[in-house]
């Protein structure tokens, strides 16, 4: 990843070397860094996959979650009347948690071989839950609830952020909206370490290395705000840089 999205240098090294079936991209707040891929890395991330022939499923989970400046488009708007994008959304992240239900667009032909394989999983999703959301969806209550809950993700995003700034011994800081930021601490720092002892104190966090496939990461961590209170949220991120700087010490 760069801080404008994925590296477009390496995707072309590994389309050239490598027989690539598939491409999962998430443009919109990736998880884990929170980062927002530009429009323009978009056209030309979709136009380099086009030339290899590879299909993308674009993961827009986090979409509506924009907090500052204007919407970009997703890849799939690209695609004109390709059928090279699938794209997959969720209501789970933003609205209810406990119902999950989520949406496919793609081409007709391909969801109807879905439709056959979620059939012989599970047969169907829960006729009551999809009548809910229905309903609800049809109110006209998602648009004003979406204003709402950006609102408030959005306080305690910009406040984490802060906070992490203020109180945490870090290199870099990532996300640009979502519901976490990404911290990259001092390359000797191990994240896991700090992670054993924020637990003793009663905090948790991710840490960075599960979400790289070379080794590396050691040094980072996610971590998550959207259930907390903002005196917690400055709470917990005081125990993670007191804690930090213990390590650091140490070492």
């Amino acid at each position: 990843m760069e801080e404008d999205g994925v590296n477009l240098f390496h995707m072309k090294e590994c389309l050239e070397n490598n027989d690539i079936d598939m491409a999962f991209l998430i443009p919109s707040y990736h998880n884990p860094t929170g980062i927002v891929m530009s429009a323009e890395k978009r056209i030309r991330a979709f136009k380099l996959l086009e030339k290899y022939r590879v299909p993308i499923i674009e993961d827009g989970f986090n979409e509506e979650l924009k907090y500052s400046g204007s919407h970009i488009a997703p890849l799939i708007s690209l695609c004109g009347t390709g059928n090279s994008v699938l794209y997959i959304g969720s209501l789970s992240k933003v609205l209810f948690p406990g119902i999950r239900i989520g949406w496919i667009l793609g081409d007709k032909k391909l969801i109807y071989e879905l439709e056959s394989i979620k059939r012989s999983r599970n047969i169907h999703t829960s006729t009551l839950d999809q009548g809910i959301l229905y309903e609800y969806l049809t109110s006209g209550a998602l648009d004003k609830y979406l204003k709402q809950a950006r609102k408030e993700y959005r306080k305690k995003h910009d406040f984490a952020t802060q906070c992490a700034k203020k109180y945490i011994p870090l290199k870099k800081i990532f996300g640009e909206g979502g519901l976490h930021i990404f911290i990259e601490l001092e390359d000797h720092i191990d994240a896991r370490l700090v992670l054993e002892k924020c637990c003793q104190k009663g905090v948790i966090f991710m840490p960075g290395d599960l979400f790289f496939t070379d080794g590396r990461g050691r040094n980072t961590f996610r971590l998550g705000f959207s259930r907390l209170s903002i005196d917690d949220i400055e709470k917990g991120i005081q125990i993670i840089g007191q804690t930090v700087k213990e390590v650091q010490n140490f070492n």
